[in-house]
């Protein structure tokens, strides 16, 4: 008996490991079974390239349903009643790095465009009024009315510049004018309107929300952070941020206590999915292998199929529902997308701007850290991600992975991998 068992499971681990999780895995750009050929690892950067002309087509179509004379004025109307503003810091993409691509790749348009319709689709089926979460644009852009990706939508769209003459001319880009850049959208977005929003997304213009943004949005906020805060009686301040997005790169399993805790809470549920499995397969039977043993052999063969898949798909299957998604405590990088209490920003925006920042020459993302330091905060970030990244072509950083910007289209099957 205890060698028939024996062979059933190797038998399931054969069929698992040499089959079933092989077979998917080319949708798993993560996995460390995913084949990708040298010629594909080549093609990967016009592979982006391509999606993204694709998304741009569909944005440009959205935009010009929008009535110009209305849309604008509507925007304008909500900054001064909404409790969440959008702001998109933009800048032009001077520089493109990749071959056979226009230098204009046309970012903006496309996350305007998906901001407006998932607030607004979002807004009218639960409140079924006119309210939604209204966008401003900021453009730290010294020469913006050259920029052709903005000028073209600020009949849409109410903006506020940096640089409103467009006489200034700054020939390098750098980390440190990108977070005053960044510190003075914070400032303005907030002194510019006469009733101060309770909460601030604060976009960089490479990055496109997700279908349901704004309802996971307001689930967190109803379910995870504000209903906390009144439990635990900790004040919002010390709450000042929701990090939005992580680099899918850097997210995988790894060294780090918060990671090993996440393989022994998946070893300890298969191998007590191994024990129900062994009570229910084997109660009539006389002769058993130890508890012990199925807890083993569960443990095992959940935390195999976990590394194999990546935590980066694994993470995707928390998009069920909003219920499911994880925040927890976070402070490093990034900020393309983020979403600021807005009791916060002043002191904020103070630390950034002032020399007792040390970090901030190397980007705004570590001067928050930097900050959040200081202030002891308890501040958090959503994953999966609730914006895919987009930016292939930046002024700022160079030899970006084409690859892993692949990873959710490739998963969705927009694109076949390998």
């Amino acid at each position: 008996m205890q060698k028939k068992i024996i062979l059933n499971i190797l038998v399931l681990w054969l069929i698992t490991f040499a089959f079933i999780i092989p077979l998917f895995a080319q949708r798993w750009i993560f996995s460390p079974l995913c084949y990708m050929s040298e010629d594909y690892k080549k093609n990967a950067a016009n592979l982006v390239d391509k999606l993204n002309a694709e998304r741009y087509d569909k944005a440009s179509e959205y935009l010009k349903t929008l009535n110009v004379e209305l849309n604008k004025n509507e925007h304008i109307r909500r900054l001064a009643e909404a409790s969440i503003v959008s702001v998109v810091v933009t800048k032009q993409r001077q520089v493109c790095y990749g071959k056979d691509f226009d230098c204009e790749p046309h970012y903006l348009q496309q996350v305007v465009a998906g901001i407006d319709r998932e607030s607004k689709l979002f807004f009218a089926s639960k409140y079924r009024n006119e309210t939604f979460s209204p966008v401003l644009i900021c453009s730290v852009d010294p020469q913006w009315k050259q920029q052709k990706d903005l000028t073209d939508i600020l009949s849409l769209f109410p903006a506020i510049f940096r640089y409103k003459n467009d006489l200034f001319h700054i020939s390098e880009s750098s980390r440190a004018k990108e977070t005053q850049d960044y510190a003075f959208c914070l400032d303005q977005s907030i002194s510019s309107l006469k009733q101060k929003p309770r909460y601030l997304l604060m976009f960089e213009d490479d990055v496109v929300v997700f279908p349901n943004f704004f309802s996971t949005i307001v689930n967190i906020l109803e379910n995870k952070i504000e209903e906390q805060s009144s439990v635990r009686g900790t004040t919002a301040e010390k709450r000042c941020w929701i990090k939005l997005y992580f680099p899918e790169f850097w997210a995988g399993f790894a060294w780090e206590i918060s990671k090993i805790l996440e393989l022994i809470i998946i070893a300890l549920v298969g191998g007590i999915l191994g024990c129900i499995g062994s009570v229910l397969i084997l109660y009539h039977q006389r002769r058993k292998l130890s508890i012990l043993t199925w807890f083993l052999h569960g443990s095992l063969y959940l935390l195999t199929i976990a590394l194999l898949v990546s935590r980066q798909t694994l993470l995707e299957l928390l998009r069920i529902h909003p219920s499911l998604l994880n925040v927890s405590q976070f402070s490093g990088c990034c900020t393309q997308a983020v979403l600021y209490n807005t009791e916060c920003i002043p002191n904020i925006v103070k630390f950034i701007r002032s020399p007792e920042c040390q970090r901030c020459k190397n980007g705004v993302d570590l001067g928050l850290v930097e900050f959040g330091e200081r202030e002891n905060l308890k501040n958090r970030l959503v994953q999966p991600n609730l914006v895919q990244h987009i930016g292939m072509h930046s002024t700022v950083t160079k030899n970006k992975n084409a690859v892993s910007m692949l990873f959710h289209d490739v998963f969705r099957g927009n694109l076949s991998g390998g």
